[in-house]
């Protein structure tokens, strides 16, 4: 019986076990919030970059028709021939090669539209209809007899 006596739960060690339990519940919880958070930001980065990878695609896409001249795929490239100085002009487009341009796949994306945007409005090249799209657009020079400011648009969607 002495036994039994010598072992009392004091109020000091009561509050010591209760301060104990709240301790290790903010802890949990935390921890908890910890990894929800990052799970959230692990998914939103990968769906950021699907879209950085359309984006630079589609940079990529703008950047080589407006530099470029590709006679066979005019999707490629589409600069306008300077003759008398024997090199391609870049920034300035050929509108004869231009409407000659159709879609290209690239992987999983895919070259769905070219287009002209003046004070007239659009003018597409060609256009297929897709869904989770970007739009690049350029300020170029269009030769015709005579050159003329222009934007030229190109559209990159997924397929």
């Amino acid at each position: 019986m002495s036994s039994w006596k010598s072992i009392r739960i004091t109020d000091r060690g009561f509050m010591f076990s209760l301060d104990a339990v709240i301790a290790s519940m903010l802890l949990l919880f935390a921890f908890y919030t910890l990894i929800i958070s990052v799970s959230s930001f692990a998914g939103q980065g990968s769906a950021q970059e699907e879209y950085v990878e359309k984006e630079m695609l589609a940079l990529a896409v703008s950047e080589a028709i407006v530099k470029n001249r590709n006679m066979e795929n005019p999707s490629t490239g589409a600069a306008y021939f300077n003759s008398e100085k024997m090199r391609v002009e870049q920034n300035v487009i050929d509108p004869a090669l231009v409407s000659k341009a159709t879609p290209m796949e690239f992987g999983k994306y895919e070259l769905s539209a070219i287009y002209e945007r003046n004070r007239a409005g659009k003018k597409y090249f060609f256009e297929q209809e897709r869904e989770n799209c970007i739009v690049m657009e350029r300020f170029v020079l269009m030769k015709e007899l005579l050159e003329r400011k222009t934007i030229i648009g190109v559209e990159v969607c997924e397929k």
